[in-house]
Parts: structure tokens; C-alpha cells; sequence
């Protein structure tokens, strides 16, 4: 067959090809071949009984090509299953790893999944496990995998109630609750009390994504308005700036400002508006170098108010510790090696 259908040179090279292994990604589908043939370039090669196909500009002229060849030759040496026979051979545990990574890369084929639900023999156990398992990153991960096996998000929430203040369960509970009934999940939310300010307000945040996953715009500046004022935490600061234009923001930024509380990091808040007179003044009136050193390669504009600084709080500790760490901080600011010298602050 080969011979009446190609000429010597292109079985000459075909045979090449294939002793080099450049024929790959071969596979089977019903009765037709498919197979990719690296040369110049990779080339796709189909072959349906005598019917033969590659998408090389020699090929597309009508010809038939070396790419074409090679397969013939790869084909004789090597059996070529289609997807039944492959399928029936693979392992329970193949089978499950395959369709896992499908899902992941095409997460649009779940549609097509018969829907089959899980039942898991004795929920109470999963309780006990998580107050007697000594490591609890890993009875964590053992809940969520139980959580897994259950459909009915009413059993869920029963079994997990007492560990809904676990940032690992809660959110995954309340991620999965909102693929059911964003509603619901909301109110579910809305439910839960703590006397925690820490979960109070990881509960306020998971409310927060409801509301934008339900489309609810209003309830969900509400919501992040009141978590910005809480205490200015700069994620959510951030995420608010987001919901303005430019020419929105500036007005809502300074009474935003001038609401906050005196815990609140008013200098990443700085920093993330470009307001270095301000960062410089909370560097300057904070005691101690912790803030300085945060802060200090923002402020290299402001040379002589950092020295000073520097200079402010190192001054009673020369011969007294080791301060080589701050010089070497001082030698990067403008004038700062001068600075050293002339304070004598390297002894």
C-alpha cells in the first residue's frame, strides 16, 4: 500500500521520522487515526482507511507527504486501541483520576453528570473525631472531606454547628450553601452570633461575597463600609476604593479618613493613596524605629525629617547595643553616611 502511494524519497523519510520518534499523540477514535508528526513544525495527521489528511503545505497540494508516512510506519509497530478499549482497561482508581483532571480542565462537562448523592454511615463519628484529633489543621481537612460525602446542607449545618467559628469550615459550609440558594445562605449568615469581634467580622465578610454574588450592590457597600470604618484593615479599604470612580473617591476617602478609628493602620491607608505628608508625620510622631523601618525607602523625598528621626531614637542607644542594622538603613537615605559621621553614631 505504501509503495503505490508514496515515492521512495517521502517513504525514505517518512521511515526517519518514525525511527525518530517524532510521531506522537497517537490515538484512536472509532476507526479513524489521529496522530501529531513533529518536523519543521508539528503536523496533524489524520487516517481514515485510505483516506488520508495532514495540514503540512506539501500535503494540502494534494500529495500524499512523509507525515503521513511515518504513521503508516509508527502503525506497524505499535497497536493503536480506540477510547472503548482504553476505558474498559483502566483501573476504578484510573478511571477516577482521568475524570478529575477532565473536570478540572472542563468544568462545563459536570452538567452532564448524573447527580448522585453521598451518604456517610455515621455523622456523629465525624464530631468526635474533630474534639479528640490532637491536630486540628488535620481534622479540619477531615471534616471538609465529610462534607464532601454529604448532599443535604441542612444535615451540614446540623453536624458542623459547633464549628462554624473554624475559618476552614465555615467558608467552605457557606461556599457550598450558596451554590444551592444564595438566599438562603444569606440568611443562614445572618443568623449566626458569636461575641467574637474576629469571627464577627469574618462572618461580616462572608456576607459581604453573598451580597455581591447575589447582585445585591447596595447591601453589599453597606456591608463593606461598615467593615472599612471597623478598623481600616487595607484589604477592604482597597476593595471599596474599587467601587469608585476617581472623582467619587476623593470626597468619600477624607470623611472615610477622619471617621476612622485610632486603631485603625492609617499608614498603609497612607501609602495607598500617595498621602506621604501624612505617612511622614505618623512615622515622626510614632515612638520607636518599628514604623520607621516599614516606611522609611517610601520616604526617601523627606531626607533630613527621617535623619532626625534616626537620629532621635538611636542617640541614647550608642554604646549600648548593636546598631548596625539602622545604619545601614541611615547610609541608604540621601546624606545619610554624612549624617553618621557627623552625629558620631558609628563607634
Amino acid at each position: 500500500m505504501k509503495e503505490e502511494l508514496f515515492d521512495d524519497l517521502i517513504l525514505e523519510r517518512g521511515y526517519e521520522y518514525a525511527q525518530e520518534g517524532a510521531v506522537d499523540h497517537v490515538r484512536k477514535v472509532g476507526e479513524v487515526i489521529y496522530a501529531t508528526v513533529h518536523g519543521t513544525e508539528d503536523y496533524h495527521v489524520k487516517i481514515d482507511d485510505n483516506d488520508m489528511f495532514c495540514d503540512c503545505p506539501y500535503a494540502k497540494e494534494g500529495a500524499h507527504c512523509k507525515h503521513m508516512a511515518a504513521v503508516l510506519y509508527y502503525l506497524e509497530s505499535h497497536p493503536v486501541y480506540d477510547e472503548h478499549t482504553i476505558i474498559d482497561a483502566l483501573s476504578e482508581k484510573q478511571a477516577k483520576q482521568l475524570l478529575k483532571k477532565i473536570l478540572k480542565d472542563h468544568p462545563e462537562y459536570l452538567d452532564q453528570l448524573p447527580q448522585v448523592e453521598k451518604k456517610v454511615e455515621n455523622k456523629e463519628s465525624v464530631e468526635e473525631a474533630f474534639r479528640n484529633h490532637p491536630d486540628k489543621k488535620s481534622a479540619r481537612g477531615y471534616i471538609v472531606k465529610c462534607m464532601d460525602d454529604y448532599m443535604d446542607i441542612d444535615i451540614l449545618i446540623h453536624t458542623f454547628k459547633n464549628y462554624l467559628e473554624d475559618k476552614i469550615v465555615s467558608k467552605y459550609l457557606i461556599d457550598y450553601y450558596s451554590t444551592l440558594d444564595i438566599k438562603k445562605a444569606i440568611s443562614f449568615v445572618k443568623s449566626l452570633k458569636t461575641d467574637k469581634p474576629s469571627i464577627k467580622k469574618m462572618y461580616q465578610s462572608y456576607l459581604k461575597d453573598l451580597y455581591l454574588k447575589d447582585n445585591d450592590r447596595e447591601s453589599y457597600l453597606d456591608i463593606l463600609w461598615k467593615l472599612v470604618k471597623e478598623d481600616g484593615q487595607i484589604d477592604f479599604y482597597r476593595e471599596l476604593k474599587r467601587q469608585y470612580t476617581k472623582e467619587e473617591w476623593i470626597p468619600l476617602r477624607e470623611d472615610l479618613l477622619n471617621s476612622l478609628p485610632p486603631r485603625a493602620r492609617l499608614d498603609k491607608i497612607y501609602l495607598e493613596e500617595g498621602m506621604y505628608d501624612q505617612l511622614l508625620n505618623l512615622v515622626i510622631q510614632t515612638p520607636g524605629l518599628y514604623i520607621l523601618e516599614e516606611y522609611y525607602r517610601d520616604l526617601l523625598n523627606y531626607p533630613e525629617q527621617l535623619l532626625n528621626k534616626y537620629l532621635e531614637e538611636l542617640k541614647p542607644l550608642v554604646g549600648k547595643q548593636d546598631i548596625t542594622h539602622y545604619l545601614k538603613e541611615i547610609e541608604e537615605i540621601p546624606g545619610g553616611v554624612q549624617f553618621i559621621s557627623l552625629n558620631q553614631l558609628r563607634k
